[in-house]
C-alpha cells in the first residue's frame, strides 16, 4: 500500500498498522475502511441549522427541476503538476445523454474560467449551466443534493458523489482516467459506472 499517493487501494486492519503518518495518511482511498460507517459519516458532514439556512436561501431554487453535479477540475497555470482532465468529448456525450428537457447543470470546478470554456463549446443553451463559486464543503453539499453526478479525477467530486442521499445512485458517472490517481478500491457501488471514451 503506498500511503504517499494512495494507489493500489491494499487493505490492512487498523491494529496492523501503528505508525505516523501511515495513520493519517490514505485511508480514504478505500472503501473498507469508511463505507461500513456510512451513516455516521452522512451524520458528520450535515450542516448545522444555521449553515442549512443560509445554504437554501441561496441554492434552493436550483433543485427545483433535475440537477446534474458536474465537477471539472481544469487546474491552472499556477499549480505544480497539471490534474488529469477528463476528456471533453465524454462530458459532453454523458450531458447530451442525461440532460432532459427542465435539467439544470451545477459547475464546480477548480478554473470556472477553463471550465466555462469548454462547456460553451459545446453549443448547449446557457440558461442550463450554474457555475459554483463556493468553498469546497458548501461544493461538496451541493453536489450530494443533484440528481445525477459526472464526476472529475479528484476526490472532491468522488466524495460529492458518495454522500448523495439517494445511496448507489445509479447516475454517477466516472472516466476511466481516475483510476490512474485513484484505486478501483475507492469506489463502494458496482451501479457507478467507469466508462472509456477517446477523444478524435
Amino acid at each position: 500500500y503506498d500511503w504517499d499517493t494512495g494507489k493500489g487501494g491494499v487493505f490492512y486492519d487498523l491494529d496492523e498498522v501503528v505508525n505516523t503518518p501511515f495513520l493519517m495518511q490514505g485511508y480514504f482511498f478505500n472503501y473498507q475502511y469508511w463505507h461500513h460507517n456510512r451513516e455516521y459519516l452522512l451524520d458528520m458532514f450535515s450542516l448545522n441549522e444555521e449553515y442549512s439556512k443560509w445554504l437554501d436561501f441561496h441554492f434552493k431554487p436550483y433543485f427545483d427541476s433535475d440537477t446534474i453535479s458536474l465537477h471539472l477540475r481544469m487546474g491552472s497555470d499556477h499549480d505544480f503538476m497539471q490534474p488529469d482532465t477528463v476528456p471533453p468529448g465524454w462530458v459532453q456525450q454523458k450531458l447530451e445523454d442525461l440532460i432532459e428537457e427542465d435539467t439544470r447543470v451545477l459547475v464546480f470546478s477548480d478554473n470556472l474560467g477553463r471550465a466555462k470554456k469548454m462547456i460553451e463549446s459545446f453549443d448547449m443553451p446557457t440558461w442550463r449551466f450554474i457555475y459554483i463559486d463556493e468553498d469546497a464543503y458548501v461544493c461538496m453539499e451541493l453536489m450530494s443534493r443533484c440528481n445525477k453526478h459526472i464526476l472529475s479525477n479528484s476526490t472532491l467530486s468522488f466524495w460529492g458523489a458518495y454522500l448523495d442521499k439517494v445511496e448507489n445512485n445509479p447516475h454517477t458517472y466516472l472516466h476511466k482516467s481516475f483510476l490512474k490517481n485513484h484505486p478501483k478500491e475507492m469506489i463502494p457501488y458496482e451501479n457507478w459506472k467507469i466508462e472509456d471514451y477517446e477523444d478524435d
